[in-house]
């Protein structure tokens, strides 16, 4: 159920950028560009009976998913923009450990990597550098 879920997600979040069949593929192909690129997203209070939000993530290596999560929320969020703005910080968490592994099987990264969000109060707080 949660893989189905996940997929789901990962199409949903996928399909502006033109990766929605990416989340089928399972190796990286020899003509992809060896670079990340992350989609995060949430609902909030989503869950009915304990108005816990729900987020997740996918990150991709060129056109195919390398990672993803999604997880109900330990926390109570008192805004939409609060659950976007965690959910961001862990798909932030989450890139700097693929990054550091990436490097220690040798493939280097030197661009940034871009993290999509749907909400643009979160990506002005995460942008802020006084509320860090």
């Amino acid at each position: 159920m949660l893989q189905r879920g996940t997929l789901r997600v990962c199409q949903t979040e996928s399909k502006n950028a033109g990766h929605s069949e990416a989340c089928s593929k399972p190796f990286v192909p020899s003509t992809s560009a060896l670079d990340l690129c992350a989609y995060c997203d949430s609902d909030w209070a989503g869950d009915v009976v304990s108005h816990t939000s729900t987020t997740g993530f996918c990150i991709f290596l060129g056109d195919s998913l390398i990672s993803w999560k999604s997880k109900k929320q330990d926390v109570l969020s008192r805004s939409y923009t609060e659950t976007e703005y965690r959910v961001m910080a862990v798909t932030t968490s989450e890139i700097v450990w693929l990054r550091w592994l990436l490097v220690d099987i040798g493939v280097h990264i030197t661009s940034p990597t871009p993290l999509y969000c749907n909400n643009r109060s979160a990506i002005q707080i995460a942008r802020n550098t006084v509320f860090h």
